[in-house]
């Protein structure tokens, strides 16, 4: 158990109260909170897409037949599905949609998207970023001072949301939290896109 401060309205101030509230209780709190950031820059548009930054505008895909249609980290699942319709659960536990959309809830928040082939000219990412682009395309929209990993097949963003700063190999290999965000994005041969990811270090490390 905890003492926590909330604000609690009254008629007569804005003042902030003691709360007394358990562990467990709060971390859920701290949780909704992570995720009502992320969704509100992804419902406001707002976001600095410049090269080399990173917000949580990053972590939502756009539906090009209507580009106020999005798809965020953190967003219920009931929301994602007006947007992506009716999916299949597959092997993996993740939830398979039409156009080449797959997604991974966590209590029912969206915890993972990943867009494979058939999301071309379908989706794109809130920054740009669609499958079957160009590695390079892809390192002109995110940057190129903060990949986390860059081989010929893989290219990965891992960013911390609460120190507001991209991270190594060195500082992020061992995270596995939910408030550290990653792109991931692998290639084939030609050095194009095949599946672009956008999920949590949790999700990543323990596909939970």
């Amino acid at each position: 158990m905890g003492l926590h401060y909330f604000p609690i309205p009254t008629d007569n101030d804005d003042k902030m109260y003691p709360l007394i509230i358990g562990g467990n209780t709060m971390k859920k709190i701290m949780l909704l909170l992570a995720a009502s950031v992320s969704l509100s820059a992804c419902s406001s548009g707002g976001g600095d897409f410049a090269p080399d930054k990173f917000s949580a505008a990053d972590m939502c895909v756009v539906k090009l037949s209507n580009e106020e249609e999005k798809i965020c980290y953190g967003m219920d699942r009931l929301e994602a599905e007006e947007i992506a319709g009716p999916g299949e659960a597959t092997i993996i536990g993740s939830i398979e949609y039409e156009s080449g959309l797959d997604i991974k809830y966590r209590d029912d928040i969206v915890a993972l998207i990943r867009m494979t082939a058939d999301s071309k000219g379908v989706y794109r990412t809130a920054r740009g970023s669609e499958v079957w682009d160009k590695k390079s395309e892809i390192i002109d929209l995110y940057g190129k001072k903060h990949p986390w990993n860059e081989s010929e097949k893989n290219l990965e963003y891992v960013y911390d949301i609460q120190e507001n700063k991209f991270l190594d190999r060195t500082s992020g290999e061992t995270i596995m939290d939910e408030q550290t965000h990653q792109f991931s994005a692998t290639f084939n041969d030609r050095g194009e896109a095949e599946t672009i990811m956008l999920l949590d270090r949790k999700m990543a490390m323990l596909l939970k």
